[in-house]
């Protein structure tokens, strides 16, 4: 996480074109393809991640994370539509849940390196 608001700020308005450095680009891009084209992803994309530094480790646990991410998201959109509103408190709940998801993932996998 930053506290780079101008950052933050560019990669709530335009993550694809948010100025970022090399590694966090490389994990960005793979996350929104992943995101929006599933069916698109090829090797060529992990090789890219590998080529910034990731390991397979790495790989997965951002594939993991992107994928509860936007499972958890699709799913408070269903319920707040059931509900005839939009849920913005639940939303921020769920996201908050996923930046502490990453976190343990990385403390945790600090432990055992």
């Amino acid at each position: 996480m930053t506290k780079n608001d101008d950052l933050l700020a560019a990669l709530e308005h335009d993550p694809a074109s948010a100025p970022l450095e090399p590694r966090a680009r490389v994990l960005v891009d793979y996350a929104i393809k992943l995101t929006r084209a599933p069916q698109a992803m090829t090797e060529a994309d992990i090789k890219a991640l590998r080529a910034a530094g990731l390991s397979d480790v790495a790989i997965h646990d951002a594939a993991a994370i992107v994928a509860y991410f936007n499972w958890l998201n699709r799913r408070i959109w269903e319920l707040s539509q059931q509900q005839g509103q939009k849920r913005s408190e639940e939303r921020f709940a769920a996201f908050a849940d996923v930046v502490n998801v990453f976190k343990e993932t990385e403390i945790n996998r600090q432990k055992f390196l």
